[in-house]
Order: C-alpha cells, then structure tokens, then sequence
C-alpha cells in the first residue's frame, strides 16, 4: 500500500506546485495590453484621455470578461478620432483598467453609443461590482501617457469624473 501511496503524494505535490507557481508567478501579474497608437497625435494639440477602473465580482469568469475586452477592442480598431488605447487587467486582484485618448469628446460619444460597445458594456456590468471613470486633456506630445499617470487620476481628489458634455474647447487646436 506505501508503494502506491508515495507516488500519489508525490504526484499531488508536483501539481499543488504547478498551481502554486502559475499563481503567484502569472496571475498575480498584471496583464497589459501595451499602447496601440491609432492615429498620430499633434504634439501642440489637447486631447481627450479617459482611464476606467473596473473591480470584478469575485468568482466570476475571466474568459467571458476577456471576451467583452476583445469585442470593445475590434470596434476601437474601426473608430474615427480614437489616437490610442491600452488595457491593464490583474484577474488574481480582481482588477481592470481601460485607458484611451481621443481626439474629442464627439469621437468618444459616437463610440460610447455604438450599439456594440453599449451591449459589451451592459453584458460586461453583471461581471463588475462598480466603474470608476476619469477625463482629463492631455496635450499630444505627452501620448501615450504612462499608467502612473493614468492611475493617478483616479486617487486625485481634484480629477474630473466622465462626464457626457465637452469642457471648454477654446484652447484645443
């Protein structure tokens, strides 16, 4: 009986490792979509960037929350005024990000009420237990911005939320 026992527990182990490592090596690092630069920014010009913060319910499949990331991506791809877009997720911490640049606040609009975007968004919702939203210009020598920068817009208690009506404009070029 102990020669069976052994290689079992053996065997056990090896596995417990392999979910150990994958866990704490891969899924606890975040997954990041690097900046994809969609048209070329004027370095003297004002942009609209928007960073989303979505915390994901517990428990809850990462691959159809992947599946949403990926339907929002091919549309991004096909849309007018969009400068760039990146992606930050870390599935171990239940955590994703969105950040994208745009040439202004009408070329956002038109992507929020595509009718593809709004069903991801909708599907998407039943995955995430609240949104957090920031605007802010950033001038085009300054895309694409850094995470850093992108993130700290959420923990500033001065940042602007999202908000559907464009700020003055008299300055943008």
């Amino acid at each position: 009986m102990t020669s069976v026992v052994l290689p079992v527990v053996a065997f056990l182990a090896a596995i417990a490792l392999i979910a150990f490592n994958v866990r704490h090596l891969v899924v606890q690092r975040p997954l990041e979509r690097e900046w994809t630069q969609a048209s070329e920014p004027d370095p003297d010009r004002r942009y609209l960037a928007i960073l989303t913060h979505y915390p994901l319910q517990a428990g809850r499949r990462t691959s159809r929350v992947l599946g949403y990331v990926r339907l929002v991506q091919r549309r991004l791809d096909e849309c007018d005024g969009l400068i760039g877009y990146a992606l930050r997720a870390n599935f171990y911490r239940q955590q994703l990000w969105t950040l994208s640049v745009w040439s202004d606040e009408a070329s956002l609009r038109a992507f929020l009420d595509d009718i593809a975007h709004q069903q991801a968004s909708d599907d998407l919702m039943a995955y995430v237990t609240g949104a957090e939203t920031r605007q802010w210009w950033i001038q085009g020598h300054e895309i694409p911005p850094t995470w850093d920068d992108a993130l700290a817009q959420l923990s500033d208690p001065s940042g602007e939320p999202f908000r559907a009506s464009e700020p003055d404009t008299s300055n943008v070029g």
